[in-house]
């Protein structure tokens, strides 16, 4: 599939999730255009923002590769007691893959940080379980740092845990004629060959285009 016409389709799943967002929040996001300095390449992803009813938080993003699509869905209730049900959905090639269910904290920080960290116990796929965190703040000069990653493990395995994902970014807002972006610097945290819990750094830069 072309990558504009899948860029099309999932666009129109990412506005039919949305169609029910509360009208006071409506539907916010950006398109990532990162470019991978090791693999010279751009892989476009746009990323969704949208609350559903019941003041459930919705995260989406999509990565457009070039013979498929793999994205994750994020629900968040609203804390209670300083603990939220969080759910996630995987995206490959089909509206959902897998899924699984748990718990978020925020985790207190200074300032105008943020940050929380989860645990999702419950998958459909058998004897899975992650485990992750967010953090983002603001740094001198208006740049922005986040990150955020992931282990996955079984529950027969518990004592060896293997880094799944992560990603760094810090961003600059600039101005241009045509609205602002964000120039980014927005490297991977990818699992290493052999495995284990730690991750290595593969290199992009790009820009954040809002929507």
């Amino acid at each position: 599939m072309k990558t504009l016409t899948k860029i099309g389709l999932i666009s129109l799943l990412i506005a039919s999730i949305a169609s029910t967002a509360s009208a006071d929040e409506g539907l916010t996001g950006y398109l990532k255009l990162p470019y991978n300095i090791e693999q010279q390449n751009v892989i476009p992803e746009p990323n969704a923002f949208y609350t559903l009813p019941g003041g459930i938080s919705g995260y989406t993003f999509i990565d457009f590769e070039k013979e498929f699509y793999f994205g994750k869905s994020f629900l968040t209730t609203q804390p209670k007691k300083g603990i939220s049900i969080k759910g996630e959905f995987v995206h490959i090639n089909e509206p959902i893959t897998e899924a699984g269910v748990g718990f978020q904290t925020d985790i207190p920080t200074p300032g105008e940080s943020y940050a929380n960290i989860y645990f999702l116990p419950q998958w459909t796929t058998q004897g899975k379980m992650t485990a992750g965190y967010f953090f983002q703040t603001t740094l001198p000069l208006g740049i922005n740092f986040s990150t955020f990653g992931s282990w996955e493990t079984l529950k027969n395995n518990l004592k060896n845990p293997q880094w799944s994902y992560g990603e760094i970014e810090i961003g600059k807002d600039i101005k241009t004629p045509l609205g602002t972006i964000t120039v980014i610097y927005n490297p991977m945290l990818l699992s290493q060959e052999n495995g284990g819990p730690t991750p290595m750094l593969e290199h992009r830069v790009g820009i954040n285009l809002p929507f």
